[in-house]
């Protein structure tokens, strides 16, 4: 058994150290301020309104002109609505770090609810050689794809009434779109 002089010292020892790891050192220790976080990387600008997409919706619409607005404009995304005839077409790209994985995330969350709402026209339906991926949503009439390094909505606001038609029309304003991006 330990003498009741040495449960002391113990005692003692074990407190200064708390105390020196507390204070975070000797008092003579300088402190050094947290070095400052890494500026965020720059944002490429987004330039939604591409001419090929114009003249693809221009076509469907029976040669109308075509206006275009940008809006929703944020740090690495930004949103543009064509408008030409009867049709309108709000096309959102965003820029954003890890677009594939956020693609792959919105498509099987909304599959997901699409399967546990027990509504099938809600769920994405697979499209090949479009970017590296891309799904078309029927009930909304969106097409949603990625190139890799963004993600792309097209959404037909107001687009033919025909189901083949406004997704030939989604897949040629997706496809001006990405291939505006190389």
């Amino acid at each position: 058994m330990a003498s009741p002089g040495s449960v002391a010292r113990l005692a003692a020892l074990i407190g200064g150290v708390a105390c020196i790891a507390s204070c975070g050192g000797s008092p003579a220790a300088p402190r050094s301020a947290p070095a400052p976080a890494p500026p965020p990387p720059p944002q490429q600008a987004i330039a939604p309104c591409i001419p090929a997409a114009r003249a693809a919706i221009a076509s469907a619409a029976g040669g109308a002109a075509v206006t275009t607005r940008v809006i929703g404009v944020a740090p690495g995304e930004a949103t543009c609505v064509y408008r030409g005839g009867r049709l309108r077409v709000h096309v959102h790209v965003d820029a954003n770090p890890q677009a594939a994985v956020r693609f792959n995330r919105a498509v099987v969350e909304r599959d997901q609810v699409a399967l546990w709402s027990h509504r099938p026209a809600h769920a994405p339906r697979l499209l090949q050689r479009l970017g590296q991926g891309a799904d078309w949503f029927p009930a909304e009439r969106e097409l949603l794809a990625t190139d890799g390094r963004r993600i792309m909505s097209v959404l037909l606001v107001r687009a033919p009434r025909d189901r083949s038609s406004a997704l030939a029309l989604a897949r040629r304003v997706a496809r001006a779109t990405l291939d505006a991006g190389r």
